[in-house]
């Protein structure tokens, strides 16, 4: 069964530095359409780049002095010009818009069957895929590097494919042996760019027999760790009033450190219920490390009550530039504000209870992070 809502990730990135070097440094998101302006880019490596060597350009003027990130940028073509290691560097980037992807034409379709029991794990998927540049490199979260794998369990599975030139797409795939009103797909990546995710880790599947499938409403990943090659994630469970039901700690062997944004599901099931939902499937995004270029905002410089209820207050100890998005896990944006007020406030009356996602955009790069209206 294929997931409820499909969804694909592209990712394109264009560089003439002044030397000749095996990486770009710069990657670009597009802005929401030609009359939106809220595009930017952002440089990969802030270790190596002296900060205040930056400079962003557009349209023959100097758009910014310093800082590793850059947002409010229209559709168009843009310089960062920056000292790299003493060397001195200009890229090229394009911010495009929703309609006008470099790589919309590199498609990935996932088909499979799922097992022929809830115990057994028998099933298996097939990637294909069409456009962009061959040849295609396929990375799938269960580590297999073929464009087909097999011997798979009730779970959400997903691929990466990378073309000749650099753009990425993903799709998933929900396997499952029962009827479509069994199982419950709940996929909270929507709203994630394609340069905010970095990779995935894997999918884990739990049986539990105890728990009300009915009353499940929405779950997210509450946030991971990782130790000695071993991710471990804390899931949370909620009911439509926003009450956690239960909550599953997994752990995912993925060996080598992580540092970025990367993909993860767990997957809650019953064989032995006979009527309606009997398989839950949660795919979520978690964050490791110090992302290059995607600032994880330290709390302290933000305060806000989660859960929260007709109301929510966001409370910043600076007043730089930012913008705020609040968008739900269909991927529709509730809220939007640009500006650099210490103080803003989000009315929610009219919201359904349930997870969100809030992002802050800034001049350093983005956060996001899952909140709850109750």
């Amino acid at each position: 069964m294929k997931l409820l809502r499909h969804f694909s990730l592209a990712l394109f990135l264009i560089g003439a530095p002044l030397f000749s070097v095996a990486q770009t440094f710069v990657v670009a998101y597009n802005s929401d359409s030609n009359t939106f302006c809220n595009g930017g880019a952002y440089l990969t490596d802030s270790t190596a780049i002296l900060e205040t060597s930056i400079w962003w350009a557009g349209g023959g003027a100097v758009l910014q002095q310093g800082g590793y990130g850059i947002i409010g940028l229209c559709p168009g073509t843009y310089t960062v010009t920056f000292s790299y290691n003493g060397m001195s560097m200009t890229e090229t980037f394009i911010v495009g818009n929703n309609n006008t992807d470099p790589c919309s034409s590199l498609v990935v379709n996932v088909s499979g069957a799922g097992p022929s029991s809830p115990t057994l794990c028998d099933g298996y998927a097939s990637a294909t895929a069409t456009g962009g540049t061959a040849p295609y490199s396929f990375s799938w979260d269960s580590g297999d590097a073929s464009n087909s794998i097999s011997g798979l369990c009730n779970a959400v599975y997903c691929v990466n494919v990378v073309d000749a030139v650099g753009c990425l797409v993903t799709d998933c795939i929900s396997l499952s042996n029962n009827d479509p009103d069994s199982i419950l797909v709940i996929d909270n990546t929507n709203g994630f760019d394609s340069t905010d995710i970095d990779g995935t880790i894997g999918g884990n599947w739990i049986e539990d027999c105890e728990i009300d499938f009915g009353a499940i409403d929405s779950a997210f990943a509450q946030g991971g760790s990782y130790n000695a090659g071993v991710v471990e994630v804390t899931w949370v469970f909620l009911d439509t009033n926003g009450v956690i039901v239960n909550t599953y700690t997994t752990f995912y062997t993925v060996g080598d450190s992580l540092n970025g944004n990367y993909t993860v599901s767990v997957t809650v099931f019953c064989p032995q219920r006979a009527n309606g939902i009997n398989t839950i499937s949660v795919t979520d995004v978690v964050a490791f490390g110090d992302v290059s270029g995607i600032v994880h905002e330290n709390m302290e410089h933000l305060k806000f009550v989660n859960p929260f209820g007709d109301e929510l207050v966001l409370e910043f100890d600076n007043s730089q530039p930012r913008q705020v998005q609040i968008i739900d896990l269909s991927g529709k944006v509730l809220f939007n504000y640009s500006g650099s007020n210490e103080t803003v406030r989000i009315p929610a009356l009219n919201w359904n209870s349930g997870v969100f996602n809030l992002t802050i955009f800034t001049h350093d790069g983005i956060v996001t992070k899952k909140i709850i209206k109750f």
